[in-house]
């Protein structure tokens, strides 16, 4: 009788510790995608030091005023003029400026937006809740993109600001052109990163709202 009793307990046992082991695995996606978004996170917040001097437009409008229209006679026909230069200059300047202030508001959405879905997570596990096998296959995907998102902005590291602060006493007609080059890859550089930035904070509104589906 006892042996019947060990073996139904053992059983039992078993039987529950196998439940615990599926809803585990079934939700470990979770924590692979909270791990994804701090590691991108984390990067977002530590691309660049920018410097006040970064942003100034002051050496920009000293190379147009040194420029003048004495440098008429040095423009190629079969090129953009050097006025033409300093006005894509200036351009990209306020360009420049202008996505670096949406990046550092994106970024600051992002860790906004990831303290609401920790939290959204965090009631999901303490009601013992198991994601659908759709929803576990959406959240790898999540994963799998912010893991990408993660290598690109890491990729453009030292390919912005870094770039600018190489210019200093630069400004001279002489490296026009290395100017104008420099300023279109800083611009190109914060453009992958605004993509990079509000994709991420699309999949953490999207997750977010995913879990507060189980919740409701």
């Amino acid at each position: 009788m006892k042996r019947i009793i060990h073996s139904v307990l053992s059983i039992t046992l078993i039987v529950a510790l196998g439940a615990m082991l599926v809803g585990c695995g079934e939700n470990v996606s979770l924590y692979q995608f909270e791990r994804a978004f701090r590691d991108t996170i984390t990067v977002s917040e530590n691309l660049d030091q920018v410097a006040d001097e970064d942003l100034a437009s002051t050496d920009v409008e000293d190379l147009a005023f040194i420029i003048g229209d004495s440098v008429m006679q040095l423009s190629d026909t079969s090129e953009p003029t050097v006025q033409e230069k300093i006005a894509r200059i200036r351009e990209l300047h306020d360009l420049i400026f202008q996505v670096h202030t949406d990046n550092v508001n994106t970024t600051q959405s992002i860790r906004l937006t990831a303290e609401t879905t920790r939290t959204a997570i965090a009631d999901f596990r303490s009601q013992g809740l198991n994601l659908t096998e759709a929803d576990q296959t959406q959240i790898q995907a999540w994963v799998t993109e912010l893991q990408e998102i993660k290598l690109t902005l890491q990729s453009t590291i030292g390919l912005a600001f870094a770039q600018m602060r190489d210019l200093r006493g630069m400004y001279t007609l002489e490296n026009i052109d290395l100017i104008l080059s420099t300023y279109e890859g800083v611009y190109a550089t914060l453009q992958t990163r605004s993509e990079c930035l509000i994709r991420s904070l699309e999949i953490l509104e999207d997750s977010q709202l995913l879990i507060e589906g189980y919740l409701s």
